[in-house]
């Protein structure tokens, strides 16, 4: 199987050759450029590490949802602190998360 990519939209589909437009975009077959071996080791040395920060990038929304509801309860001004703390470093993480992921992408570890 060889890994190609839509060089209009970026979506990749694993194939021996591509004779379809592609499913996200519609592109031609002609739009697809099948990915070197080492171009394609990236992709899917960094798969499990890219789903891991989508993980964590979940788990920092969640985090920002605890939060809030702990600083609407308001019980006091110690806890209200706390869940103040863990709402700033949730919205860091997220964009840290990001930041990561964009770099895999300019990488072409995606």
């Amino acid at each position: 199987m060889n890994l190609f990519k839509c060089s209009v939209c970026n979506y990749m589909e694993e194939a021996e050759s591509i004779e379809h437009n592609c499913l996200k975009c519609g592109a031609a077959p002609s739009a697809f450029k099948m990915l070197s071996e080492e171009e394609a080791t990236k992709v899917y040395d960094s798969e499990r590490s890219n789903d891991l920060l989508m993980q964590l990038d979940t788990l920092s929304m969640e985090m920002v949802d605890i939060a809030l509801e702990g600083i609407d309860i308001n019980l006091d001004p110690a806890c209200e602190k706390l869940f103040t703390y863990a709402n700033e470093k949730a919205w860091e993480i997220k964009q840290l998360v990001k930041a990561e992921i964009e770099n895999h992408i300019n990488k072409g570890k995606w």
